[in-house]
């Protein structure tokens, strides 16, 4: 945990909420296009969204002093969530340009 009010405030702050709210979107459209695992996708995405505007209202309506938890999974959920939505797209081309198996 670390202080909003010490560390964390101004520019890198809101990175780190931008990162996180990035995350939140890029899972939520791989969940909404059915790529890769929905559950975790879903889950994930609501999570990440949830706490990135829960950041924003801290930042903006927080007590003096108040703790952030600042998690470098932020920074590697979108490269995950880009690897797999492109993995994904590039999987439903490939699938689409297949010619269909004659009808018997």
């Amino acid at each position: 945990m670390r202080e909003l009010t010490n560390y964390f405030v101004g520019d890198g702050f809101l990175i780190y909420v931008g990162v996180l709210f990035l995350s939140a979107v890029l899972l939520l459209v791989n969940f909404f296009m059915g790529i890769g695992s929905k559950a975790a996708n879903g889950i994930l995405g609501v999570v990440a969204l949830g706490y990135s505007v829960y950041l924003v209202y801290l930042y903006f309506f927080g007590e003096e002093g108040s703790t952030v938890f600042v998690s470098i999974y932020a920074f590697i959920l979108p490269i995950f969530a880009i690897y797999e939505l492109v993995k994904g797209i590039k999987a439903r081309n490939a699938a689409a340009s297949q010619p269909a198996p004659p009808a018997a």
